[in-house]
């Protein structure tokens, strides 16, 4: 099958105290969010769980957004779909065994008892936010990602009743920002960590606490600072760079606020997980005079110091801005289980395609 080549390279360049065996691979559906064992992944507006601990192993659908007619018809068409950016894009779970989700121009939740998401935000500016997260103590926030040309004031969002109502927890003044990246809590530090772009001293890296007071600054102004993906460990943040004007890396600030470069990475880097100690980052195609890369690519660790690229999906033919970049996106939340979970995206004859692998130390 199409994946034979890149998982004969990961086994043998993975690292010597861990074996990997593909495991399945799933058409026509997107992987969102790890909670322990248990994967969540979306089929247009449709969010189904996938048991990697159960026997049964076969998906589950947990609940639907009933969409409008333009979402409807998104559902129908996998062009139309992938125009409109459409279905689901995010999922986290609340402590109350709720989940909340990004898609197209909403927020959305699902309480305990149903099966039915029901939109609780609609965003007005840009399509959607990248992510959201939450803290210890439930409370739900994400930032706004939209164009900005004019460079106007961002909003993070907070929300204190799980998702209920919402209210502006701070905002970033005029033309301090084009947008914000990524907000992600660091459970070993006690602090969310805040990641904006795009241009010159628009891109930082910043800490929070756990109620969005106490914004810090910790790097500006570079373009290897300008990142989407972060992987929070106890010997510090793990982030990867986010550039079309320079070779994008893979970093560490480690406890004592260092930059350590570390390994570099193809292009672009947008998504990042973590298995048991197994550091995942992967690249999107997202050609410059720098960045050449034709294909999208992950690459792995499990000593944050030696990285395999190990798995390599060439681009689709498609026109990338309209039929989105190539991409493969990992799921979030965490993962208790021994897989890894991809999906590709736009990229040849793994679009929208979920693929498992087992990892296991010998």
């Amino acid at each position: 099958m199409y994946w034979f080549s890149e998982i004969s390279f990961f086994v043998k360049n993975l690292m010597l105290n861990h074996t990997i065996h593909h495991s399945a691979r799933f058409p026509n559906i997107k992987a969102l969010m790890w909670d322990n064992t248990k994967l969540y992944a979306a089929r247009g507006y449709n969010v189904y769980s996938y048991d990697t601990a159960s026997i049964s192993e076969q998906w589950n659908l947990i609940g639907r957004y009933n969409p409008n007619l333009s979402q409807r018809a998104c559902e129908y068409s996998k062009t139309l779909a992938r125009i409109k950016r459409s279905g689901f894009h995010h999922l986290t779970a609340l402590g109350n065994n709720e989940l909340i989700g990004i898609i197209d121009k909403a927020l959305v939740k699902l309480p305990a008892d149903s099966k039915a998401f029901r939109k609780i935000f609609s965003i007005t500016r840009g399509t959607r936010p990248l992510s959201l997260t939450t803290n210890p103590e439930g409370h739900i926030f994400w930032g706004e990602y939209f164009s900005n040309p004019a460079r106007d004031p961002v909003n993070i969002y907070a929300s204190y009743d799980l998702g209920e109502s919402w209210s502006i927890a701070y905002t970033f003044p005029k033309s301090a920002i084009r947008h914000i990246h990524n907000i992600i809590w660091d459970q070993y530090i006690n602090s969310f960590w805040i990641f904006t772009g795009d241009e010159h001293n628009e891109c930082l890296i910043m800490t929070a606490d756990k109620n969005m007071d106490n914004l810090k600054i910790v790097f500006q102004g570079k373009q290897q600072i300008r990142c989407v993906a972060g992987i929070p460990r106890p010997e510090g943040l793990y982030f990867a760079s986010d550039t079309p004007f320079e070779a994008n890396h893979i970093y560490l600030i480690d406890q004592d606020g260092s930059l350590n470069p570390l390994s570099p990475m193809p292009s672009s880097s947008l998504s990042a997980c973590n298995i048991s100690n197994i550091l995942c980052f992967s690249s999107a195609v997202e050609p410059s005079s720098v960045n050449k890369s034709k294909s999208a690519s992950l690459v792995i660790s499990s000593n944050g110091q030696d990285w395999d690229n190990v798995v390599k999906w060439d681009k689709s033919m498609l026109p990338s801005k309209l039929f989105q970049f190539a991409n493969i996106s990992l799921p979030t939340g965490y993962n208790s289980s021994s897989f890894l979970a991809a999906t590709g995206i736009s990229v040849k004859k793994e679009h929208m395609t979920t693929h498992l692998w087992e990892i296991k130390r010998k």
